[in-house]
Formats: structure tokens, C-alpha cells, sequence
């Protein structure tokens, strides 16, 4: 007896769904859902900004501080080190301390000894340095 209430109830609720779902109002109802999600989901997908990865927006900045000429690095003041690819204004003053405190850089292996200057950042620095003793 109660699978036949099972099996009538399952049949009737079956039947009132699919008179729902063709019925008109309820077509357009869920036509208008449609479009509006549709639309909402657009004007968030637009207004979303690409993300840029860091590398590449890294990489612009370099360009953009790449200077035009060698910098005599035991001649250079802060403002001009910080011209340099990779050198911040902390790095800038570290450099010129040391310069300072120990002499003159005699060839780019010198710069190794200020701190925040691995074998890598002293190989990008190269091409753009000097290192003329200052008169």
C-alpha cells in the first residue's frame, strides 16, 4: 500500500511540474532570470581588471629607471644610484656609506661587500656602472 502512495504522489507531483514548465508565464519568468543573470554576469566580467603578473610589471619599472649613460659609482649621489635597475633608496645609502667608510669600488666584485648586493644584482648592475676614482 504505501509504495502505490509513493508511486501516486511521485505521479502527480511529476505531472503538476510539467504543466508548470509549460506554461506561459512561467517560460518568460525564467526567461527574464536568464537575461538578467546573463547581463549581471557580463557587467562584472567587464568591469574586472586584468591582473598583471608581477615579473612583467617588475620588469617595466627596470626599463623605466635604466639610465642613459655609466654612472661613476665612487663619484654618484644617492638621487643617481637610485637611477640604477634593482637600487632603492636603502640600498643607495649603503652604498654611498660604504663608499665612505672603505674608499673608492675598484671594479664591480667591490660591491659584493655592501649589503643587499648578491652576485646577481652586481651582474645587472655592471653594464650601467664606472668605477673612476673620484677626484
Amino acid at each position: 500500500m504505501r509504495s502505490s502512495f509513493k508511486k501516486r504522489n511521485t505521479e502527480s507531483f511529476l505531472n503538476r511540474l510539467r504543466s508548470l514548465l509549460i506554461e506561459p508565464s512561467f517560460i518568460k519568468f525564467l526567461s527574464l532570470v536568464i537575461v538578467l543573470g546573463s547581463v549581471y554576469s557580463f557587467k562584472f566580467w567587464a568591469e574586472r581588471r586584468p591582473e598583471l603578473p608581477v615579473e612583467s610589471t617588475r620588469a617595466a619599472m627596470e626599463k623605466e629607471r635604466v639610465p642613459e649613460r655609466r654612472i661613476n659609482i665612487n663619484a654618484a649621489s644617492r638621487r643617481e644610484l637610485e637611477s640604477l635597475p634593482g637600487i632603492g633608496p636603502h640600498l643607495a645609502e649603503a652604498i654611498v656609506e660604504h663608499r665612505h667608510r672603505n674608499g673608492p669600488f675598484r671594479e664591480a666584485k667591490d660591491l659584493l661587500a655592501v649589503r643587499g648586493i648578491g652576485p646577481v644584482k652586481m651582474s645587472r648592475l655592471e653594464p650601467y656602472l664606472s668605477f673612476e676614482r673620484s677626484p
